[in-house]
């Protein structure tokens, strides 16, 4: 029932408001990441190699995955690349600032909108699994499954991809709790090459088992080591190790288009006291932080399924607080988590609040921002709070997991002893 009626929202939403009601903001249909998305694809109806014939700034299984409405659509003959070749120059050199304007030209390509829908219709799968998933895993409070289907939510995974490793993180997790090990470990690597951050997932996956067995699981290491190395290599047979590197490469030195504590940073410094902050130096201390809770995690004690899902949300919450870049689908990648994790009523309002704002943000004030300071302003602030909400559902995970962190245990020892001394 709840699958039917996600089909016919999202081609509701695709045909029955194309352009979004002749409004300007997007706030139905998003059509920027999406024209990226077919123009990364293209290499199936061009024929052609990814990375090497055709860039792509996504790692290899998100690049294929981006080939499939092409493969839906072209299944019963060849498909007009002339058309793609447009979306190609909107892309590449002429990228425009609102791409959701209603007299937008690649809004009139008929090849592009067909793909736009094929592409959210093929996103509903997704998102009803992860739902799936979380219902299964909240035999407490299964209801609170539905706080995925909150207006952000919705959003993003009917206009990005990020609904996939959404899901593929939750049902690495899912697998981990029936003890199919190796299983989760595939999950995990199918799941890091969609988007790299699900490699996060690996570290705690390892101290669960670690702590449970008391030996280091490296057929679980090796399976993900293995399912890497074989979607890797045939980039690297046909691009070699540029074609390899390139998406990684293009993320690093990517610009700030999108606000972030970073961001903030930078842009309180350059002015307060004229200090540059964009530079490799800061970029690589900002690199460093979202990964500092891997360390924490491998020397904690991490004996449930509960902590397992609590240091993978921290991990991913680190994550994002310190990124460069700070995109707004990513709350994809951490309210499921969120809701399995979820106590009170505070906690469950804070991922009422945070998908809501997110929402606000991005569509309504990103595309408002562009016409008045004051609006760019309530951008801002709105991001602020919603970074700051991050942080408090970081701090509130770190102070519940710290104590199992056995050089924490250690100090607090220490320190007991000393005070005692003293005394």
């Amino acid at each position: 029932m709840l699958l039917t009626l996600l089909v016919m929202a999202s081609a509701l939403l695709s045909l029955g408001a194309p352009k979004n009601f002749l409004k300007d903001i997007g706030f139905l249909n998003d059509y920027g990441d999406k024209m990226v998305y077919a123009v990364r694809g293209s290499w199936y109806p061009y024929s052609r190699i990814p990375y090497k014939d055709v860039p792509s700034e996504y790692p290899q299984v998100a690049t294929y995955l981006f080939a499939l409405p092409y493969v839906i659509m072209g299944f019963p003959g060849s498909l007009d690349t002339r058309l793609i070749a447009e979306l190609e120059r909107f892309v590449e050199s002429d990228f425009p600032q609102n791409p959701n304007l209603s007299s937008s030209p690649h809004l009139r390509n008929k090849l592009f909108m067909r793909y736009a829908f094929v592409f959210s219709l093929l996103m509903v799968p997704f998102l009803f699994l992860s739902v799936l998933i979380v219902y299964k895993l909240r035999p407490d409070r299964k209801y609170l499954a539905l706080l995925m289907l909150l207006p952000g939510g919705v959003f993003f995974a009917h206009n990005r991809f990020d609904i996939i490793p959404a899901f593929l993180g939750l049902l690495a997790v899912y697998l981990l709790s029936r003890n199919r090990i190796k299983s989760s470990a595939f999950v995990v690597a199918l799941g890091f090459l969609t988007k790299w951050y699900l490699a996060l997932l690996l570290p705690v996956f390892v101290a669960y088992t670690y702590t449970r067995t008391r030996k280091i699981n490296w057929e679980m290491i090796l399976v993900f080591a293995i399912t890497c190395l074989a979607l890797l290599t045939p980039t690297l047979l046909t691009g070699g190790i540029e074609g390899l590197l390139a998406p990684y490469i293009t993320q690093l030195y990517r610009g700030l288009d999108q606000p972030s504590l970073y961001f903030l940073a930078f842009r309180a410094l350059e002015r307060g006291l004229g200090l540059n902050m964009d530079n490799s130096y800061f970029a690589a201390v900002s690199l460093l932080l979202q990964f500092s809770v891997i360390p924490l995690c491998l020397a904690s004690r991490i004996d449930t399924m509960d902590k397992v899902i609590r240091w993978s949300l921290l991990s991913i919450l680190v994550f994002i607080i310190f990124a460069r870049i700070n995109s707004p689908q990513w709350m994809l990648w951490v309210s499921p988590l969120l809701i399995l994790t979820a106590g009170g009523r505070l906690f469950v309002a804070g991922i009422v609040l945070l998908d809501l704002l997110t929402y606000l943000q991005y569509p309504i004030l990103f595309y408002f921002r562009t016409y008045s300071d004051s609006y760019y302003d309530l951008f801002l602030f709105i991001f602020s709070v919603r970074l700051a909400l991050l942080i408090s559902f970081a701090a509130c995970l770190l102070r519940g997991l710290i104590g199992d962190n056995w050089v924490f245990q250690y100090l607090r020892r220490e320190t007991g002893g000393l005070a005692g001394s003293e005394g």
